[in-house]
């Protein structure tokens, strides 16, 4: 299975069905979302009256209780209604269960039972919008539900109600049924097509990378602030990937994205980062403003259309790295890391007199959680994991525990603050930097299925004392090319490495 996106040139008529189309659906999700939460209110209704009355207790103890449950469960997912002032009505707790859920099981097919135009007739957003887009926005609903109520997952969060007044739109028609889906002579064919007509791609891009002999089993349609876009989901056949017989260990991180133990690193691009003046220059432009006129409305595009240049830009460094990667390894082994864990805010800590609270970093360590977002490690490592599977390559998860204390020659343990960039062995002596010397013991501890060549290189790494070094002496060498530099220095080993891999990174994805 395989997704393709493609760009979609339409005229005003069908961008104004498409908005339409995704105004009704936010209807339908919030009106599922009710269905939802009222048969968990009277399932959880009919086991406190079960468990109260074999305690022996009275039925307004009953009601006491389910009241304080279902106010404090659902006030942040409630509808809450705003005055023409901009005050906050307070929320109100569910009703008490009289009568029986008007849902037979809180599943997909309990809502599409449900969600029909004979319990509902006089609703206007039924009418128009096709029926497999109303069955794909509760494919969705009834999937974020089911995650909210599986207790393996660590963390699971309640559906949302969608506002218009926080903006929170359904920005995707989702079709799951292959038979209403066709692509002909480099068109698409969806449901309502006779009120949407068909769709087209910008460069006739449909044509050229989908063959039409391949049956697409979903389609998408999302809206973004660039434009609308489509997405065909079917049985693509992979290319096959060339013969190799080495494996490594990557070691990620933010000084450098990832560090192999052959020596390479890559250096961050830090997207957000280089855009972040551009981003304050708009928010303080926004901020002055007034609210809902024409001018903030073209300020808020500007914004979000620079937030999504920062994510593609940064999925598609990330797609270079994990196909170079993937291409040129058979196995490939990495800490079994929670990227999530590294993002939590620092624990309040409270003073000795109990008032107020002392210091505990939380300013520096917003920063670090900025710079953690705008690596995108996790992003990495899960398109690293996809492109392996889907390769048969070996990907291999390892226990994170002391692989940057451990010498990966001798075996010595011995402890090292952050701040230490460079491992050196009291033991044996090994001297190399130390992600380097992560990624070695990160692929020691990896069992392989196979057997791989070992083509790690014997070198003398340079001495790391700080953080910038190694950048000071990339950029060096980029002076050195230009001739501001006199060509007897000689640049670091890992500098040149890191500066051409990208080249060959560029080659591979071409």
């Amino acid at each position: 299975m395989k997704t393709l996106e493609f760009k979609l040139d339409l005229n005003k008529h069908q961008q104004a069905t498409i908005d339409s189309w995704l105004d009704s659906l936010r209807w339908v999700w919030n009106e599922g979302l009710e269905l939802l939460l009222e048969y968990q209110s009277f399932k959880y209704y009919e086991w406190l009256e079960k468990q109260v009355t074999k305690a022996g207790g009275s039925f307004e103890g009953v009601e006491r209780r389910y009241l304080q449950f279902s106010k404090r469960s659902f006030s942040a997912t409630c509808k809450i209604g705003v005055g023409r002032k901009g005050e906050v009505r307070p929320v109100q707790p569910l009703p008490i269960p009289r009568d029986k859920p008007r849902l037979k099981t809180d599943s997909f097919m309990g809502l599409c039972g449900w969600m029909t135009k004979k319990h509902y007739p006089d609703e206007e957003a039924l009418k128009g919008v096709p029926l497999y887009f109303i069955r794909g926005t509760l494919k969705r609903l009834s999937e974020a539900w089911k995650a909210y109520k599986d207790k393996k997952q660590p963390q699971r969060y309640l559906p949302k109600f969608k506002s218009v007044r926080r903006g929170d739109l359904v920005t995707s028609l989702y079709c799951l049924d292959p038979k209403a889906i066709a692509i002909e002579n480099g068109l698409a064919k969806c449901p309502g097509t006779k009120v949407l007509g068909v769709l087209r791609t910008i460069n006739k891009g449909l044509s050229k990378r989908w063959d039409e002999t391949i049956q697409p089993r979903t389609l998408k349609i999302c809206k973004r602030p660039s434009g609308y876009y489509l997405q065909l989901c079917g049985d693509i056949p992979e290319k096959p990937l060339p013969k190799s017989d080495k494996a490594c260990g990557l070691d990620v991180g933010l000084q450098y994205i990832y560090s192999d133990d052959d020596g390479k690193q890559i250096d961050p691009p830090k997207f957000y980062r280089k855009s972040e003046k551009r981003l304050k220059r708009l928010n303080r432009k926004l901020s002055r403003q007034q609210k809902g006129s024409k001018n903030s409305e073209k300020t808020k595009a500007k914004l979000a259309r620079t937030h999504e240049k920062i994510a593609n830009q940064r999925r598609l460094q990330n797609h270079k790295l994990s196909t170079y990667l993937v291409r040129k390894f058979s196995g490939l082994a990495v800490e079994d890391i929670q990227i999530s864990n590294l993002n939590r805010k620092p624990k309040p800590k409270k003073r000795e007199d109990g008032k107020g609270y002392e210091r505990n970093g939380a300013k520096a360590k917003a920063g670090l959680n900025k710079s953690f977002n705008d690596a995108g490690l996790g992003q990495f490592l899960e398109m690293v994991e996809v492109k392996a599977k889907a390769g048969d390559r070996e990907f291999v998860k390892v226990q994170p525990a002391y692989t940057s204390q451990d010498c990966p020659e001798c075996g010595h343990r011995e402890k090292k603050s952050l701040s230490q960039r460079t491992h050196r062995c009291s033991n044996c002596g090994y001297v190399a930097p130390r992600d380097v010397a992560s990624a070695r013991v990160i692929k020691s501890k990896a069992n392989f299925r196979h057997e791989y060549r070992d083509c790690a290189r014997e070198f003398k790494p340079v001495e790391t004392l700080k953080v910038g070094s190694e950048k000071q002496e990339s950029c060096t060498v980029h002076q050195e090319r230009r001739g501001d530099v006199a060509k007897t220095s000689k640049p670091s080993q890992y500098s040149q490495l890191s500066l051409n891999l990208w080249g060959s990174v560029e080659g591979v994805s071409g």
